[in-house]
């Protein structure tokens, strides 16, 4: 077997991550090492800076987690400094990143240990709409943050990418050959329902059960298109009076949103709910979810949208379209257009059947593609390919 060792003890696998807050490359990490063969490959997992909200589930899970807990936001030499000494430490056979700083932090331990590295490719962070409707990101600041990133791409032994979608943007803006790209779509646990019930849970949130509940999952930023969200809601709620939106997550257009919340008086009709630990609960409670993101990698929110069997509405860009399709296990509208969002969830929940159909193909769909022992026994052979090849 070529991911065992000779001497019979498991490769080390050193994961270096950004922070462990709530997303979906964390919650990916997180599932992956919950099926990794320990038999065959020793997991760690280092958190580079702060931000340890889901570290007590990793720990849960017996996986150990080290934290750096550095503060800023970059501070490469102090990583590459500590992360160096940890992989030698642990006579790391295997350095596997993600996210754009523990991308060019762990690239550059592997270089200099002669270590080699798989980074994944879980999003399209160099493509111009990024900068659509968000006077925050700079461009001379991602100019050089695009150059950083192409050269630490040399540093790679094989890349990982979770969609076509990020294979071919990454691949084309930072000089990646195709063949050096792996393709494992992110894996996914299907997640029981917590112990509450749906009427408490309707309770704690004010609703009842005539209240028709759409759901949005995604950090309060202006990738995940809660502005259109928002603006499409008063003809959602002219046509259904008895809609109610609830937004999980944060982040900084908190104040943004609320304001346009008063601003369309939707108060009574749209609640943030903040960060949850309770989503799939919060599915099961929903009549649609609703995803209205500009881009993506590939999103872990539409995946366990599809495995709880919730209807989905959300656009119709290229990742998406990797895990839905149009009138087969969805609705898919185009970017940045409320009015046609709003055309969407009002035909769903006029037509309760027709979601349930779309709801029903979009599970199955889920469980074929997104089987998390199934995604997890494809990266390790991502990693027996690496491991069996000459270090560089």
């Amino acid at each position: 077997m070529i991911g065992q060792p000779s001497n019979n003890r498991p490769r080390r696998l050193l994961l270096v991550i950004d922070t462990l807050e709530v997303g979906g490359t964390e919650r990916s990490l997180l599932d992956f090492c919950r099926h990794l063969d320990r038999s065959l490959y020793e997991p760690l997992v280092c958190r580079l800076y702060r931000g340890s909200t889901l570290q007590p589930e990793f720990e849960r899970s017996d996986i150990p987690v080290v934290s750096f807990d550095l503060a800023g936001k970059y501070r490469f030499l102090r990583a590459f400094s500590r992360l160096s000494r940890l992989a030698r430490q642990q006579h790391t056979d295997l350095i596997h990143t993600m996210l754009f700083r523990a991308d060019q932090v762990g690239r550059a331990v592997g270089r200099w240990n002669r270590i080699p590295v798989i980074s994944s490719l879980v999003g399209v962070p160099h493509e111009s709409v990024r900068f659509d409707n968000n006077p925050q990101l700079s461009r001379r600041k991602h100019a050089a943050i695009k150059w950083l990133d192409r050269l630490s791409a040399r540093w790679v032994t094989r890349f990982h990418s979770v969609s076509r979608t990020a294979r071919d943007s990454n691949c084309h803006h930072l000089g990646i050959a195709l063949d050096q790209v792996t393709v494992v779509p992110r894996g996914r646990e299907e997640q029981g329902g917590l112990p509450v019930s749906t009427a408490d849970l309707q309770r704690e949130l004010g609703l009842t059960p005539e209240h028709r509940v759409l759901l949005n999952v995604g950090r309060l930023v202006a990738q995940k298109g809660q502005r259109d969200l928002l603006r499409a809601m008063p003809r959602v709620i002219q046509s259904q009076p008895a809609a109610r939106l609830l937004i999980v997550g944060e982040g900084q257009l908190r104040g943004e949103l609320e304001s346009l919340i008063t601003q369309l008086r939707l108060n009574d009709h749209v609640t943030l709910l903040g960060r949850r630990d309770d989503v799939p609960r919060l599915l099961d409670l929903a009549d649609l979810f609703v995803f209205p993101t500009l881009y993506e990698g590939l999103p872990g929110a539409i995946v366990e949208a599809m495995l709880s069997a919730t209807p989905i509405v959300s656009t119709a860009i290229p990742s998406i379209g990797e895990a839905v399709q149009h009138q087969h296990s969805a609705v898919l509208v185009p970017p940045h257009s409320p009015s046609d969002l709003a055309d969407a969830i009002i035909e769903l929940l006029q037509h309760s059947d027709r979601a349930g159909q779309l709801a029903s193909t979009a599970r199955e769909d889920a469980l074929r593609q997104f089987n998390i022992p199934a995604v997890t026994r494809q990266i390790e052979q991502l990693y027996d390919s690496v491991l069996a090849q000459p270090v560089p």
